[in-house]
């Protein structure tokens, strides 16, 4: 009984996480069908195979200009799931752009690790009750 649960909420989880992609493009399929009866009023020869391939196959690239396909599943843009930016200092950070012009110098400073070379990072924790067994 656990397996059949477990299953079932495995399947259940992975639909909820992709069900909003797919009832989006579901609910595009009527505009599909509608689409579909243009072009078999335009050309009652276009069977459904031909029309899947002007718009989903290797014929898109000829097809792709004669009509709006936005509205067809899995042809809009959506930008809710990936984003891309093109930024540069200057369009970001205004304030910082004399900042990013002014050369700097990479040079480290005298002093300044955190512990002295003659001093040990474990010694404050040496004297501490976390130490192993004295045998």
């Amino acid at each position: 009984m656990r397996i059949y649960l477990s299953r079932f909420m495995l399947v259940f989880y992975l639909l909820l996480a992709l069900a909003p992609q797919w009832l989006e493009e579901f609910a595009k399929f009527p505009a599909l069908m509608a689409h579909y009866q243009i072009h078999r009023q335009d050309n009652p020869a276009t069977t459904l195979s031909e029309f899947l391939s002007q718009h989903y196959g290797k014929d898109y690239a000829e097809h792709c200009n004669q009509h709006d396909h936005t509205k067809l599943p899995g042809k809009a843009k959506h930008h809710d799931s990936c984003m891309h930016m093109n930024v540069t200092g200057d369009s970001v950070m205004p304030f910082y752009a004399d900042l990013l012009a002014t050369p700097h110098s990479w040079e480290e400073p005298k002093n300044s690790s955190v512990f002295q070379h003659d001093q040990n990072p474990c010694a404050a924790h040496l004297s501490g009750i976390w130490q192993p067994p004295r045998a």
